[in-house]
């Protein structure tokens, strides 16, 4: 079996500006620490080159769902800084929730983190998980990016947006 190749800090801020992450940038995070291979400094060496490439006048977001633990409870508590989410999303969002200066939403299930300075408006107004008000649609509205960071497009949650959009069945 073939090792994992050793990923740094700055390889990963490297391949964020490939992309074309810039300064200032509001982007939405679906990620995967394992398929990125083995991370020196783990989850905080991935967030800190998001928060680095973005700088103090961008922001990032990720999901911190619970659907997987809710969905189907009759009733549910939503503790924002104590429900974790590493099951469902992965540790990077596990980790960065747990930053002081993350600021999480409030859907029962569909909820996000976020760190910058448009933490605020991309919060959503916690009733409609993908509809006018969610934080889908504020991502849209701001013209956020989606970044797929050892994840695949099938993990893009803003394509239930589209569905809801379209009222799609």
């Amino acid at each position: 079996m073939p090792e994992k190749p050793v990923v740094t800090k700055d390889d990963i801020k490297q391949g964020l500006a490939t992309v074309g992450l810039t300064a200032g940038d509001l982007v939405m995070v679906h990620s995967s620490l394992s398929a990125l291979g083995y991370v020196e400094g783990g989850a905080d060496a991935v967030i800190d080159a998001l928060l680095e490439t973005v700088g103090p006048e961008g922001t990032v977001v990720v999901p911190t769902f619970t659907w997987g633990e809710f969905h189907k409870a009759e009733t549910a508590v939503l503790d924002l800084r104590n429900t974790g989410v590493k099951a469902e999303v992965g540790i990077i969002p596990e980790t960065f929730r747990k930053r002081p200066e993350a600021r999480r939403s409030t859907h029962i299930c569909h909820s996000v983190a976020a760190i910058g300075p448009l933490a605020d408006e991309v919060m959503g107004e916690g009733i409609r998980s993908f509809g006018e008000g969610s934080t889908f649609h504020q991502l849209y509205e701001l013209d956020a990016w989606y970044l797929f960071l050892g994840a695949t497009f099938n993990s893009c949650t803003e394509l239930h947006a589209v569905e809801e959009y379209m009222q799609v069945p």
